[in-house]
């Protein structure tokens, strides 16, 4: 029953995708380098809603899931422990580790403004690339110490 419903908000999903970038009727009918790319934008907008409903849905089977078990009587009162002790060590450094990885994104793209460089160069990509990089190592630092 489940996966009807998942099945159904996907399908919903890449409706209303399709429906928001139908192609409009072009008055000029020359090509453009663009052109060729057109079918990306639906396709990530359909991607990121199937991948967002995912998620969503995920979450709330699994809890609809342990909460069931709980209910019936599956668990004993050792294992709603390690339900709980899991959800909190999983999300207990989670905001720091993405704190970190915007503030250091954010703080290569204010350094790009500052560096002068092609428009075709891969530099701005490298940056970025090394700085959130620089991010996920603080982080991993930080909790290396944590767990010593």
């Amino acid at each position: 029953m489940r996966h009807y419903a998942v099945l159904n908000l996907i399908i919903l999903s890449a409706t209303a995708t399709f429906y928001i970038t139908a192609p409009v009727k072009r008055v000029n009918k020359q090509f453009s380098n663009m052109d060729s790319y057109e079918f990306l934008t639906p396709l990530a907008i359909f991607g990121g809603l199937a991948f967002f409903w995912y998620i969503i849905l995920k979450y709330i089977t699994e809890y609809l899931l342990k909460k069931k078990m709980i209910d019936k009587g599956y668990v004993n009162e050792e294992n709603q422990a390690l339900f709980k002790q899991q959800e909190s060590s999983t999300n207990m450094y989670s905001a720091l580790k993405w704190g970190l990885i915007l503030l250091c994104g954010g703080i290569a793209l204010i350094l790009l403004e500052y560096i002068p460089y092609e428009r075709d160069s891969p530099l701005p990509f490298g940056v970025f690339i090394v700085f959130v990089a620089a991010g996920f190592l603080i982080y991993f630092k930080m909790m290396k110490k944590e767990a010593e």
